[in-house]
């Protein structure tokens, strides 16, 4: 589990940064590893499931750079590996999906659930990987 504080970037005002806690707005992911995987240039990379307990804007993908992890594709929070082996990938975009979304709906008082697939370009992506020995 990731818990930080988050506030605007004080360089970019566009981007999220983690913050002193007085200075930013509490934010709490889990993160569980599925799958360490590697494609056959040795390129390494691991499958999460991000769960946001709290949802601030850019949460996960603030959070797994503050790691060292940064989402693969994200131009933004990325470093210059994640964007050279999304190059390489030829991902058009990160590499984030949401599987499940619970939200209420405004005219409804339970909450309901949301499921999709993960898209075709993520998946064909994920073809070039292997499980890492």
């Amino acid at each position: 589990m990731v818990k930080t504080w988050l506030n605007r970037d004080k360089y970019d005002r566009r981007k999220m940064a983690v913050s002193e806690p007085e200075k930013g707005r509490e934010a709490e992911t889990i993160f569980t590893i599925k799958n360490r995987l590697v494609n056959s240039k040795g390129d390494k990379v691991t499958l999460i499931e991000a769960q946001p307990i709290t949802g601030r804007t850019h949460q996960i993908r603030v959070h797994a750079a503050h790691l060292g992890h940064p989402v693969i594709g994200d131009q933004f929070y990325g470093f210059k590996q994640s964007e050279d082996l999304s190059n390489r990938l030829g991902l058009k975009r990160q590499f984030l999906h949401a599987l499940t979304l619970s939200i209420r709906l405004p005219d409804k008082q339970e909450r309901s659930t949301f499921t999709a697939p993960l898209p075709d370009d993520l998946a064909k992506c994920l073809m070039n990987f292997h499980e890492a020995k």
